[in-house]
């Protein structure tokens, strides 16, 4: 990101005097506009809205995220979200002093327009009602420089707020609700990020219209020559080519924004993908089960040949079918929260593997019917 408002010479005064005896005070305060880049860097290689990974996209086919998936998206997601609140923190700093430069400003211009109103009021020099008049024009412009750099930085801190809410929703822990929501929120973060770089655009522009006024005005003092142009001496050298370097910023400026405006065109195009994929999840059986299981019950059975052979007594082939259903939230969100052992245990009460004298029988079928439960709840985090 580069430097944002630069303040060549803040406050500096000259003080010096005219060929009548007349003191003189030329002030440099022009300010560069805010120069912030509102939308840095690009979405990381991980992130759902740049190249998403699809997880879970067969369910007869268990490609669903590892344990080490999720720990190493988690661990991405941390460092992208550190990384974001380190820029914000410098963000806050910068608009901080920024405000504090603003402050100052204001009461600058305050006590000139009060030394205006004095001198007219006194019936002053015609001269030094001009030079006081154009220094009055310099505080304007001053603070109004450091009103668009705020304006600047408050629309960096929407948009990395943005980024943070989509970071959270790439996450793999969370549900498809939590997920969306999630979206929405950033997606009117970014919205309102928009509207901030816009009214930073017009105060650019504003403050270029603003510029032109008091570039207007020093041609004036120029061409009247006499008594005005002892304002314009050596000092006004420095300040026509501050000037320059001013047209310059605000090129550049324009240059990023028009940067920006391609950047957020490109994030909405892919937030618009990862809300049709979210949408076609939604429509899939397990994820119209997320939505409502009372209306659509989530189902999975296997058939099993468990072979049984400790005990000779008990000793062949046993054929079952294993099912698991959900169908109601409180059941729903008590799975996606705990594993099939626990939902086995302490929904449906069955806590004792072994009920005949066949041990081994008795715990195998135990286990596939745990196992039941547990691909049931991943196919349904999957979703």
């Amino acid at each position: 990101m580069s430097d944002p408002v630069r303040i060549t010479n803040p406050g500096a005064e000259s003080l010096g005097y005219d060929s009548d005896g007349h003191e003189i005070m030329a002030v440099d305060i022009y300010v560069n506009p805010p120069r912030v880049d509102v939308f840095h860097g690009t979405p990381p290689a991980w992130s759902s809205f740049g190249n998403k990974t699809i997880w879970g996209g067969n369910e007869w086919v268990d490609d669903s995220p590892t344990r080490s998936d999720i720990e190493k998206r988690d661990k991405e997601i941390t460092a992208y979200k550190n990384t974001l609140s380190a820029q914000q923190k410098e963000n806050e700093n910068k608009r901080t002093e920024a405000g504090k430069r603003l402050s100052a400003a204001i009461a600058a211009r305050e006590k000139d327009e009060n030394t205006l109103k004095t001198l007219r009021a006194g019936n002053a020099d015609a001269a030094d009602i001009t030079r006081q008049e154009f220094r009055l024009l310099q505080a304007e412009l001053r603070e109004y420089g450091f009103r668009t750099e705020i304006a600047g930085y408050d629309a960096l801190r929407l948009h990395t707020e943005s980024r943070m809410l989509f970071a959270d929703a790439d996450s793999l822990r969370i549900s498809p609700r939590e997920a969306r929501s999630l979206i929405e929120q950033a997606e009117k973060r970014q919205k309102d990020a928009q509207n901030a770089d816009k009214k930073a655009a017009d105060m650019l522009a504003e403050y270029e219209r603003r510029k032109g006024i008091l570039d207007t005005r020093l041609s004036e003092l120029e061409k009247n020559g006499g008594a005005a142009l002892a304002v314009l001496d050596a000092q006004q050298a420095r300040l026509l080519g501050q000037q320059t370097r001013n047209d310059r910023a605000i090129s550049e400026a324009r240059n990023k924004l028009s940067s920006v405006t391609e950047s957020l065109k490109t994030a909405r195009n892919a937030l618009t993908r990862a809300e049709q994929q979210l949408t076609q999840q939604k429509n899939t059986p397990d994820g119209k089960t997320i939505v409502s299981p009372e209306k659509f019950p989530g189902r999975s059975s296997t058939n099993h040949s468990i072979v049984v052979s400790g005990d000779p007594r008990f000793a062949g082939t046993i054929k079952i079918t294993t099912s698991a259903v959900i169908d109601n939230r409180a059941n729903l969100n008590y799975l996606l929260t705990h594993s099939g052992l626990d939902y086995k245990r302490n929904i449906l009460n069955d806590r004792n593997p072994v009920v005949t004298e066949d041990v081994e029988g008795d715990k195998k079928i135990y286990n596939a019917e745990v196992a039941e439960w547990d691909k049931l709840r991943q196919r349904l985090l999957d979703a």
